[in-house]
């Protein structure tokens, strides 16, 4: 079987950052939207399925135009806490909550959203939902650095669009780690998240979850 290249198309529906606190969504050849926490307009939905546990609130850090996500209710914002995905977390006040609510903060390419009670940690960080399912499951939504170049990187990233999305009318990349002709890239058997940088891209047989590092066909 030929290798074909798997691109991803990215369709954003809104970007919203704030510093210090950034969340957001998008579809991925990778669709995405992206919001900020606490940010839009209209009322933070109100309604879970299933329904919230007890000592739980039911409500979005991203705002109303992300489905609403379960948070553990805790006593005073900035106290270590517990997320109801159960990963350590700090306990927030947020705008449209009835109280202080349980969040981690996601690191660069882990899973964030308000079904895993977490944002991104980083002002330039959002919370990106892709549509491929084999490379982004439990979701898709992971946290990402968007970029147009390497320079627009932090030292030892590098701009990779295997991972692109729509921001600010412009299509940009996302900050990865580098990877070079010849690496195995896509998702892992370990669960990690390898893409390709360099113009580079994940060159992997249509429905696999790895490939190769190489250079993309010119269409």
């Amino acid at each position: 079987m030929a290798l074909m290249h798997v691109r991803f198309a990215f369709v954003v529906i809104a970007v919203v950052v704030i510093a210090g606190a950034c969340e957001g969504e998008s579809p991925a050849e990778g669709e995405g939207e992206g919001e900020g926490e606490g940010e839009g307009e209209g009322e933070l939905p109100t309604s879970c399925t299933p329904a919230c546990g007890v000592d739980e609130e039911c409500g979005s850090i991203f705002g109303p135009q992300t489905a609403a996500g379960c948070f553990k209710s805790c006593p005073d914002g900035g106290l270590p806490c517990e997320t109801t995905a159960g990963a350590a977390g700090e306990c927030r006040d947020i705008e449209g909550f009835a109280g202080a609510i349980c969040r981690s903060q996601a690191s660069n390419l882990e899973s964030c959203g308000n079904e895993v009670a977490a944002g991104c940690e980083g002002a330039d960080a959002i919370c990106v939902k892709f549509s491929d399912a084999i490379l982004f499951p439990d979701g898709g939504r992971i946290c990402v650095v968007g970029c147009a170049n390497d320079g627009d990187c932090d030292v030892g990233l590098g701009c990779s669009f295997d991972a692109r999305f729509s921001a600010g009318g412009a299509t940009v990349g996302s900050c990865v780690p580098p990877h070079v002709a010849g690496d195995v890239c896509g998702r892992l058997a370990d669960d990690s998240l390898v893409l390709c940088t360099g113009g580079l891209r994940c060159i992997r047989l249509d429905d696999e979850a790895t490939g190769e590092c190489g250079v993309p066909d010119p269409a």
